[in-house]
């Protein structure tokens, strides 16, 4: 019995000793297991964290690229339009004419300019946008000539057209940069306006102004009676000058009677004179010193503009805006129904260069023939105006060295 006690002890003994060593080292399996993974993921973190911060710091160190919005832009006679921007007409006759530029290198913050080549840059589209075209001149800031793109409506006029006028310029080889800027043209049924979620409407609008009407009557009947042997015969004479249209009133006979019981009649007479005025018979929309109209340079296309909306009139000298009544100008608005605050001073007698944008850069000496047609701002070129006051009709004084490219464009009245 002793000798079993004996052996149970030992037994004891060698399952005891190992757990206590076990429990005094703290490497229980768990909590080894709970340690490895708790240092796994304390690594994990920092080297996350140490990632973000690398990333950070490169991100920080990395400049904003310049922008290219300023490489090419597309103009009306407003000024730049936005990327992407909708234009809006009434049509005329199933079709809607809209002015459009192209400009290239524009001042704006934030982009410089580029180094364009002396490749001509030319717009795209299916309504022979391909006319809209810029000369570039490095890394100078021009504008091409304004054109009239056509847009036509569908479906024998009974549906709105639509046209995308795409143009994109590329400078140089050497670190090349493009923009690309598109603007969308439609055109309404006639009769049908815009929908106001488009940029602009314009509508056509015939402005006419009254002309003047004078009546004159002459003076009443004179009897004149005279001694026996003497007859005497009055003749009443009145001339009339009237501005535009004349109304005369022949005047009452003369009657003259003699003493002796003779009488005698005589017809008095009357003389008019009439001489024509100035009539404002609307304007064109407004536009730079280069004057583009039914695909025509100069004054011979204004002149046919003119025509064209208010029959058989031409386009105002300065001379017949002057002479024309302040009535006649006040409220002027043009064809696309903007209102008018300024005219070009069109003077034949005016010296070419200096006061009626000649083109001095394709002719040379540049001539009256070549007025209102300037090729570049980079020359002397220049042009007069004279602003309008529309409430009042009163005109402002001449202005003289005005800039026929880059300043506000001015407007052309059409005169009979």
């Amino acid at each position: 019995m002793s000798a079993m006690m004996f052996v149970v002890a030992i037994v004891f003994w060698l399952i005891a000793t190992p757990l206590a060593a076990l429990d005094a080292d703290g490497d229980h399996p768990h909590h080894a297991s709970h340690r490895s993974h708790s240092s796994n993921d304390h690594r994990s973190a920092n080297g996350d964290q140490s990632r973000r911060d690398d990333r950070n710091s490169g991100g920080a160190s990395q400049s904003t690229p310049p922008s290219d919005e300023c490489l090419v832009e597309i103009h009306d006679e407003t000024g730049a339009l936005p990327d992407g921007e909708t234009l809006c007409q009434t049509a005329t006759d199933h079709v809607c004419t809209v002015n459009l530029q192209l400009c290239l290198n524009q001042p704006q913050e934030g982009c410089t300019p580029a180094n364009f080549s002396d490749h001509t840059v030319r717009a795209t589209g299916h309504c022979a946008a391909g006319q809209l075209r810029v000369d570039p001149m490095g890394t100078g800031s021009v504008c091409g000539a304004f054109t009239g793109v056509k847009v036509h409506t569908r479906s024998s006029g009974k549906r709105p057209g639509r046209c995308t006028v795409r143009v994109a310029a590329r400078s140089a080889k050497v670190k090349a940069r493009t923009d690309v800027d598109t603007v969308t043209l439609v055109c309404m049924p006639r009769g049908v306006s815009c929908s106001s979620t488009t940029t602009t409407t314009r509508v056509a609008t015939t402005t006419t102004t009254a002309a003047a009407t004078t009546t004159t009557t002459a003076a009443p009947p004179t009897t004149t009676t005279a001694a026996p042997t003497t007859t005497t015969t009055i003749v009443v004479s009145t001339t009339t000058t009237a501005a535009v249209t004349t109304t005369t009133t022949a005047a009452a006979p003369t009657t003259t009677t003699a003493a002796a019981g003779t009488t005698t009649t005589t017809p008095t007479s009357t003389t008019t004179t009439t001489t024509a005025g100035t009539v404002i018979k609307g304007a064109l929309i407004a536009t730079p010193g280069r004057f583009n109209f039914n695909m025509t340079l100069g004054l011979p296309g204004a002149n046919a503009a003119c025509n064209t909306n208010f029959p058989g009139s031409h386009v105002c000298t300065l001379a017949e805006l002057q002479s024309a009544p302040a009535t006649a100008l006040v409220g002027l608005k043009d064809t696309s129904n903007m209102t008018v605050t300024s005219f070009w001073a069109v003077n034949p007698a005016a010296d070419p260069v200096t006061a009626q944008c000649c083109d001095d850069v394709n002719f040379n000496p540049c001539t009256s023939a070549n007025n209102w047609e300037y090729g570049t701002a980079h020359t002397l070129s220049r042009g007069q105006k004279v602003s309008l006051n529309n409430t009042t009709g009163a005109l402002g004084s001449l202005e003289t060295g005005v800039q026929c490219n880059f300043a506000p464009n001015n407007w052309l009245g059409c005169c009979q």
